[in-house]
Order: structure tokens, then C-alpha cells, then sequence
């Protein structure tokens, strides 16, 4: 575990972070960091729970956290995340179940392929800039789904 959350660190999320394959919870959250998550964070494969909420990340959601097989919890809200949910993210994660990426600007429709994570309780989309209609595929899947 590395824990560093509710202090006042800055500077970018350093990408030898992707060093640390064992870890299995990550968190950076509440702090002062900026410029774009990096792909390297792929490559922490052990990895169930990842939270820099309460940062100023901006930048995409970066595809290769679709490679995180036995991720579980994953929060990037309160944050300055652009662009769409990344379909890879979707699609792998079938260990994930409380995804929350509420109050960012993430934009475009929210992806059928949402209806992949077949362990999905809680998923926090609220406070972004998507469009058009709730996928069908979350019927059934989400036990609470926040889009305010």
C-alpha cells in the first residue's frame, strides 16, 4: 500500500510510480498534483484500488488503466479529466465495482461497453459534460448510479 492522500504535494504524478508491479492500493488523493496520470500505471497489475481524487489532474484518462485485470475500486473525481471514458476501461475491468469519476470534464456518450463490469455497485458519473442516453447495458448492473 502507498497512502500519501490529504497532504500538500505537487508536481506530476511521477510515472516511476509504474515501477511498483506488488502494489496493490495506490492513493494520492486530496494533494496538489497536476499535468496528465501516466500510462505507466498499466503496468502496477496487482493493483485493486487507485484514488487521486481531489487533484488537479488534467489530460485523458489514460487507456493502459484498462490492463489493471484486478483493479476494484477506482476514483478520479474532483479532478480536471477531459475527453471520454476510455472503452478499454470498460471492457477489462471485470473486477471493478465502484468506479467514480464525478466533477471532472470528461464529455461524448457514456459507452455500452459500461455494461461489461459484470461486479459494478456504485458508479459516479455526475458533474461532466457527457451526452446523450443511459446506455441499456447498465440495466441491472448498477446498484446505485449517480449522473447528477
Amino acid at each position: 500500500m502507498l497512502s500519501v492522500g490529504e497532504n500538500q504535494l505537487f508536481g506530476s504524478v511521477p510515472s516511476q510510480l509504474g515501477l511498483l508491479t506488488r502494489l496493490e492500493t495506490l492513493s494520492l488523493r486530496s494533494n496538489s498534483f497536476t499535468g496528465e496520470m501516466p500510462s505507466e500505471l498499466g503496468d502496477i497489475k496487482q493493483l485493486k484500488s487507485l484514488d487521486f481524487s481531489g487533484n488537479g489532474l488534467n489530460g485523458t484518462i489514460p487507456s493502459r488503466l484498462g490492463d489493471l485485470a484486478q483493479l476494484q475500486d477506482l476514483d478520479l473525481s474532483d479532478n480536471l479529466l477531459s475527453g471520454s471514458l476510455p472503452v478499454s476501461l470498460l471492457k477489462n475491468l471485470q473486477s471493478l465495482s465502484y468506479p467514480d469519476v464525478s466533477n471532472n470534464l470528461l464529455s461524448g456518450n457514456i459507452p455500452p461497453e459500461i455494461g461489461n463490469l459484470k461486479k459494478l455497485s456504485d458508479l459516479y458519473l455526475g458533474i461532466n459534460q457527457f451526452t446523450g442516453s443511459i446506455p441499456a447495458e447498465l440495466a441491472g448492473r448498477a446498484t446505485n448510479f449517480y449522473v447528477f
